[in-house]
């Protein structure tokens, strides 16, 4: 075999170098020899090319995981002929969406508006002139009716549709403007006529329908003048440059306005039949006939623009008629439109012009449009490389990987190349790539007709890719066009018929053998489970603190951990099941999930579809070995009991679930088909001695649990699920509860804990948060939100809507009020993946940019007031964590206040308090309603732990200083507004009109004497009592003497500062 290679390589001359041959023999293996081929063309496609792909009808499933799809074929004319055959592979027959060959449609109808209504010529009926009636009988003081001449559609459309066999390419194309032309509404009548004759030595003639009986010319003209001729051709029948189809058109322009629709882009106008010139025409009124146009001709490019000397003109045009030739765009329509309405401008257009004698036609004949077929690959693809444009060579080899069918060819230069025009198709089909075909307007569905690539030209294409993509070009392709024809879906460019592969290879409709497909459904998204991330599946880390390292905890072992690994072993017997966990949030279902298919032997994969939707499309495409993961069944809760009923195809399906949607909203259907472990919400004594005995790290995790005490609690009727601050016209804070699924909402006094008013049911299903929207001297509204983003506002009082209602997103998670001073209401937003957006609350419009938090930030929100005055967002997550969010900070990284116990928090809401930070209050499925003093730092519990100041982040050690001067009692500290010479707070003192400037330094260095300096003169302009400069270093010799000699600076360094910590942090 080597000695045979050596031999042709030295036959052929060929100088190969080491990595060339390397090329030449891969490509040999997956290529192959160009063979012969029969009358059924590129259809007999060799099997190299799509080796390394499983066959439809068979779907291959080895060791890699690697998944069936759904393909889809042409449903070509050969397949009616094989249906017969039991031997060929089959489908279903399916309708795909097409995509518009027709650039801009709306465009189109829009650059035919001067045609539209206007004063029908020879008609002598009138209508009223209503306003100039108005203003005449003001005038007169009496009813003085004026009459106009009635306006109204005035003009019909003859369109003339070429039949030679090249415009089959655009059969589509001539289909969408025709039906674009009727949709106008500006004609009176649109009527189709089909030309035939127009290949050289041929007889013109036209019909009604498509191959129909042939009737005389003259009848497509309408002697009254009230009709516009439109010829939809490509000019490449050899007819156009005879004195045949001369004759026809001399016979049309005389009684009407006449033109050619060249459905080839401009710059391919020259290489057909005729070449049009440059032509400057006038008509005199609407409609007038080509034979009665005034003519002058243009000025060359690069001249000027003024028109010819009229013996110019009567020399060269005096014995012509012009017969403009536009492109089917709006630019080229709307150029003709205003011609033919008669406007009276003179009209740059390209013409073709014909002697008004019938001699022949003056334009001279160009070199056909389309190359002649070469039969040698390489020559033909060097032809068209030499002469096509870049977008049509990168199209020619996305072609290479489809069948070759109109729409197909349509659908691909759409998806993969959406800035392309027709024009680079154009390119393509006639670049002499392509094997002849004949004449079959009217005989076959074009919809089903292939054209074939020459015996060679498609290997040679997908050859010209790059190494690396040869044998992924047809996989590219075949999705992008899948995911394109997904976005159409409902679109208006109807549909084409097309066979669809199935698991079994079952179907009323035979595939050829050599079929391509042209598009393949994109697969879930699965991993291996050893590539499998615990954190993107929901499994939380270790709640951070201190410096102690952040991982996942060590896994304390449950008793009903054993029954969970016995249903997973007989998943991996083959036995399809559906295991769900129940239990309240924080009792750590995940985590069990988790744990239990964690070790699953290797081939099994993992699909955790994001959305109901992807649960919904991806079904069906999931193969054997896969863990479908259904955290938070809640989030899938659209899904019908049909379609979970569905899910018994994949061996395994995990999910978790709340015990109360459990309860009261899953599908009784599904339940029964359910292996349920229920999930306890604490740890039995025996699990916390086997854990204990074993590692001893429920100590160790017990000891990050700090907690704060909390203020106080009371108890609420069952089924609170969401939670609001309702601020009342006395200055006091509210708080709001919904409960599912009774719709109640009740208000409560906090600190007496006891409901204010009656409650109420608000009328509106699926609400997942509440917020309260306040208004000037007004009760506030109470806004409510669902899962899909409906907002709604209501009485805060009695319920009633207030009318008014807007959508946002999909995929809400919770929502709460953000009222700033001097600002507008507005409300908060998060999803599940962790976006966070400020919205208008009465349009529901954007304020600023939104911020990712990063990640699951919790389904509890409110917003509330710190130490310093600032108004800041509070999550709180399944781990009980409760984190503040900055949203002036500059980073997205929430600081953490405290752990509440238990952990199990459903809603929480901010408590406002006068010149003081907000407390906060919480619920969980205990039905308590508890109310935390967010700021009492956890240290307070533990006055061993020593805070490292110049280890802490700058922003917060700016809070902690904020927060150590509010204590200290010398007045209500909030944050500077207008941030000057580095200004960070402003303490407002008890005696009116007196303030102090805070300035915070977190360095290790020293404070130089220019910052007390530049504080200083703040003081003075600023008429402030003193300036406070705190750091946790130390101040420069000048800056101390500088501070001694003044009665307004006084300087606290990180000694002094550590002392007013423990004096009033206890720290």
């Amino acid at each position: 075999m080597i000695e045979e290679l050596l031999a042709a390589l030295v036959e052929s001359g060929a100088d190969a170098a080491h990595e060339e041959l390397a090329d030449i023999l891969w490509l040999a293996a997956r290529i192959g020899a160009a063979g012969s081929r029969d009358n059924t063309g590129d259809e007999q496609q060799p099997d190299s090319v799509e080796q390394g792909t499983a066959s439809p009808s068979n779907p291959d499933r080895g060791d890699g995981g690697s998944q069936a799809s759904e393909r889809y074929y042409s449903a070509t004319l050969e397949d009616d002929a094989r249906a017969v055959d039991p031997d060929t592979r089959r489908g279903e027959a399916v309708l795909v969406r097409r995509a518009m060959a027709l650039e801009d449609p709306l465009g189109v109808m829009r650059a035919l508006r001067p045609l539209g209504r206007q004063t029908v010529p020879a008609v002598n009926t009138t209508e009223l002139d209503e306003e100039l009636s108005v203003d005449s009988s003001v005038e007169q003081g009496m009813v003085v009716p004026i009459l106009k001449p009635q306006r109204g559609r005035w003009l019909d459309l003859a369109l003339v549709i070429d039949t030679h066999h090249s415009m089959l390419l655009w059969h589509d194309l001539v289909s969408e403007l025709c039906r674009t032309f009727a949709q106008t509404g500006i004609f009176r009548d649109v009527r189709l006529w089909f030309l035939s004759g127009t290949e050289v030595g041929g007889i013109p003639t036209v019909a009604r329908a498509n191959g129909g009986d042939s009737r005389r010319p003259q009848e497509v003209s309408d002697p009254s003048g009230h009709r516009l001729v439109l010829v939809v051709t490509d000019t490449v029948a050899g007819g156009w440059s005879g004195t045949s189809l001369q004759a026809v058109l001399r016979q049309w322009v005389a009684h009407n306005p006449l033109a050619l629709l060249n459905v080839l882009p401009r710059r391919l106008w020259t290489r057909g039949a005729v070449a049009p010139e440059g032509v400057v025409v006038r008509a005199a009124r609407p409609a007038a006939p080509n034979v009665s146009w005034r003519l002058a001709q243009a000025a060359r490019q690069g001249g000027s623009s003024r028109l010819s000397s009229r013996s110019r003109v009567r020399a060269g045009l005096a014995g012509s008629i012009a017969i403009p030739m536009v492109e089917a765009s709006p630019s080229g329509l709307g150029a003709l439109a205003s011609l033919v309405a008669g406007e009276g401008r003179w009209s740059r257009l390209s013409c073709l012009t014909i002697d008004r004698t019938g001699t022949g036609i003056e334009s001279a004949a160009a070199p056909a449009l389309a190359a002649a077929p070469d039969p040698d690959a390489k020559r033909a693809l060097r032809r068209f490389q030499e002469s096509a444009s870049p977008v049509a060579q990168e199209l020619a080899g996305y072609l290479s990987a489809v069948p070759l069918t109109l729409p197909v060819m349509t659908l691909v230069r759409r998806a993969m190349l959406p800035h392309s025009k027709h024009g680079h198709l154009a390119e393509v089909a006639l670049g002499g790539l392509l094997e002849g075909w004949q004449d079959g307007h009217g005989t076959f569905d074009m919809a089903r007709f292939e054209f074939h690539f020459l015996p060679g030209v498609r290997e040679a294409l997908l050859g010209a890719q790059l190494r690396h993509d040869i044998t992924a070009v047809q996989e590219l392709v075949r999705r992008e066009v899948a995911d394109y024809v997904e976005r159409l879906a409902g679109g208006s460019g109807g549909d084409f018929p097309a066979t669809r592969t199935t698991a079994g290879g079952t179907g009323e409709r035979s595939i050829g053998p050599g079929a391509m497909p042209f598009a393949e459904s994109a697969l879930p998204r699965v991993t291996p489970m050893a590539e499998t991330r615990p954190l993107q599946l929901g499994v939380h880390m270790a709640t951070p603190v201190g410096n102690l390292p952040v991982q996942f905890p060590t896994y304390v072992e449950r008793e009903y951990d054993a029954r969970l690994r016995d249903i997973v072993r007989g998943a991996d017997a083959g036995e399809p099941t559906f295991v769900v966990l129940v239990g309240d949030e924080g009792a750590g279902k995940t985590r069990s999930a988790w744990e239990a298919v964690r070790n699953l032997p290797d081939g099994w994969v993992l699909w955790a579809p994001p959305t109901a939707e992807d649960l919904r499309e991806g079904v069906s495409l999931i193969g054997p070995r896969t863990v479908v993961w259904l955290d938070d069944l809640e989030r899938f809760g659209n899904i019908s009991a049909a379609q979970y009923d569905s899910l018994q195809a994949a061996v395994l399906v995990v999910g978790t679930a709340r015990s109360i949607f459990w309860a009261d909203s899953f599908p009784d259907s599904a339940k029964r088909r359910a292996t349920v472990i229920h999930v306890p919400g604490e740890f039995l004594e025996s699990e916390f001695a086997g854990e204990t005995a074993n590692t001893g790290s429920l100590a160790s995790l017990s000891a990050r649990r700090q907690t704060v005490a909390e203020r106080f609690s009371f108890l609420v009727p069952g089924g609170v699920v969401a939670m609001a601050s309702v601020p009342a016209l006395d200055g006091r804070t509210y708080l709001a509860t919904y409960s599912r699924p009774d719709g109640k909402v009740r208000t409560w006094d906090p600190e007496a804990g006891s409901m204010v008013g009656e409650s109420f049911t608000v009328q509106e299903p699926g609400i997942a948060a509440i917020a309260a929207v306040p208004l000037p001297a007004r009760s506030p509204l109470l806004a409510t939100t669902n899962h899909g983003g409906e907002v709604h506002l209501w009485g805060s009082a009695d319920g009633s809507f207030s009318g008014v209602r807007y959508d946002i997103r999909k995929g809400v998670l919770s929502m709460t009020e953000f009222v700033e001073a001097d600002e507008p209401p507005r409300l908060a937003f998060t999803d599940y993946s962790g976006r966070l957006q400020i919205r208008d609350a009465v349009d529901g419009t954007p304020v600023g940019n939104t911020l990712w938090t990063g990640g699951y930030p919790g389904r509890a929100m409110t917003a509330l007031v710190d130490p310093a005055g600032r108004r800041c967002l509070v999550t709180a997550d399944y781990s009980g964590a409760v984190r503040l969010w900055n949203l002036n900070s500059k980073t997205a990284v929430p600081s953490e206040l405290f752990i509440i116990r238990p952990q199990k928090v459903l809603a929480m809401a901010a408590i406002d308090r006068v010149e003081r930070h907000s407390l906060l209050a919480t619920i969980g499925y205990d039905n308590v309603i508890r109310v935390w003093d967010p700021f009492v730092t956890r240290a307070i519990s533990d006055p061993g732990r020593v805070l490292d100041l110049d280890a802490m982040d700058p922003i917060r050690f700016e809070e902690l200083v904020l927060h150590l001067l509010n204590l200290m009692n010398e007045g209500r500290v909030a944050i500077d507004a207008r941030r000057n010479a580095g200004i960070d707070g402003v303490i407002t003192h008890r005696v009116a009109g007196q303030i102090s400037l805070v300035q915070v330094k977190h360095t290790r260095r020293e404070v130089a004497y220019e910052v007390i300096r530049d504080l200083s003169r703040s003081v003075r302009d600023r008429d402030a009592r003193k300036g406070i400069i705190v750091t946790n270093g130390t101040f420069s010799k000048a800056g101390i003497e500088f501070a001694e000699n003044s009665d307004k600076i006084q300087l606290i360094d990180g000694r002094a500062l550590r002392e007013l910590i423990r004096e009033h942090l206890g720290i």
